[in-house]
C-alpha cells in the first residue's frame, strides 16, 4: 500500500495538471500569453541600450529583461492563489475532497500546470529578448542555465504558493495574499538593485527565495556585484537557501493542505458563493 499511494497521487496528480494545461496552450490560452509576450517585447523596444551602471557591461535592456524574467515567478504565487479560491468558490474543493488522495494530487496537478505555464512566460521572454535585441546577448550554456536556476526558484517557491493560499478564505483575504505576494517580488531587486531599499527590507530579503533566485542568475550574467545586498556573489549560497525552502516547504505542504481540505464543505461553499453575489451586487 506504502508503495502504490505515491503512484496513484502521481498518477492524479497528472490528469489534474493536463486538465489545466490544455485550455492554456489551446485557442485563446496561448493567444493571450503571446500578446502578452509581445507587449513587453513592445516596451523593451524603447528601452535605453547604454550601460546599467559604471562598472559593468550589461545594457538596462538586458538587465530589465533579466529582472522581468526571474520577475515572473511572482505569477505564480498570484495564480495558484487565485485559482484556489476559485476553485473553492466553484465546489471543486469540496469535491476533490472526498476522493482518495484528493488534496494532494490536486495541489501537486495544479503546481505543476501553473508552473509550466509561468515557465513557458518566462522562456519566451528571456529567449525572444536574446533573439529579438542586438544588445542582449549571452551564451547558449549561460542561457540554458539561467532557465535552469528559474525552474529551480519556481520549485522553490511553490510550497510557499500553496501555504498561502490555504490562508485565503474570501474575497478581502486573497486581495491581502496578493498584496503580499507583490510586495515580495518588488522589494526583492529583481528590476532595480536592492541596495536602494532600507536596511531591514534588504534583510528579510536575504532570508527568502525570491531575491537568491534573481541572485544566482545575475551571478551567471552580470560581471561586477553592483546590484547585490553584500556586494560580492553566493551563488552556492542562494542555490542553498532556495533548496531549504523546497525541502522544508514541500514536507509541511502535506499537513496543510489535508487540514485546509478538511474545511471545504458544501456550506462553506454556499456562503462564499453568497458573499460573492453580495461583492457584485446580483
Amino acid at each position: 500500500m506504502s508503495r502504490t499511494k505515491p503512484l496513484a497521487i502521481a498518477r492524479a496528480a497528472m490528469r489534474y495538471a493536463r486538465a489545466d494545461i490544455r485550455p492554456n496552450l489551446l485557442g485563446f490560452g496561448m493567444v493571450g500569453l503571446l500578446l502578452t509576450e509581445a507587449i513587453f517585447f513592445a516596451v523593451h523596444a524603447f528601452f535605453s541600450t547604454e550601460p546599467v551602471d559604471e562598472s559593468v557591461d550589461i545594457s538596462r535592456r538586458m538587465y530589465s529583461i533579466l529582472g522581468c524574467s526571474v520577475g515572473l515567478a511572482g505569477f505564480f504565487l498570484a495564480q495558484i492563489c487565485s485559482e484556489v479560491y476559485t476553485d473553492r468558490v466553484g465546489g471543486t474543493l469540496a469535491r476533490v475532497r472526498i476522493l482518495p488522495h484528493g488534496a494532494l494530487a490536486w495541489s501537486v496537478g495544479k503546481v505543476l500546470a501553473t508552473g509550466l505555464m509561468v515557465f513557458l512566460s518566462q522562456a519566451i521572454l528571456f529567449l525572444g529578448g536574446i533573439l529579438v535585441f542586438p544588445d542582449v546577448s549571452l551564451s547558449l550554456p549561460k542561457a540554458i542555465a539561467v532557465l535552469g536556476v528559474e525552474l529551480f526558484m519556481l520549485a522553490s517557491i511553490a510550497p510557499i504558493g500553496l501555504i498561502m493560499a490555504s490562508l485565503i478564505r474570501g474575497l478581502y483575504s486573497q486581495l491581502v495574499i496578493l498584496g503580499g505576494v507583490l510586495a515580495l517580488f518588488g522589494t526583492a531587486g529583481l528590476v532595480f538593485p536592492i541596495t536602494i531599499l532600507p536596511g531591514w527590507v534588504q534583510a528579510i530579503q536575504q532570508c527568502l527565495p525570491f531575491y537568491w533566485g534573481g541572485h544566482v542568475v545575475r551571478s551567471l550574467v552580470v560581471d561586477v556585484p553592483f546590484a547585490e545586498a553584500s556586494q560580492s556573489f553566493h551563488p552556492l549560497l542562494g542555490l542553498g537557501i532556495m533548496l531549504a525552502w523546497l525541502v522544508i516547504g514541500f514536507a509541511l505542504v502535506p499537513s496543510v493542505m489535508q487540514r485546509s481540505f478538511r474545511k471545504e464543505t458544501l456550506g462553506m461553499v454556499a456562503s462564499l458563493q453568497a458573499a460573492q453575489r453580495q461583492h457584485v451586487g446580483t
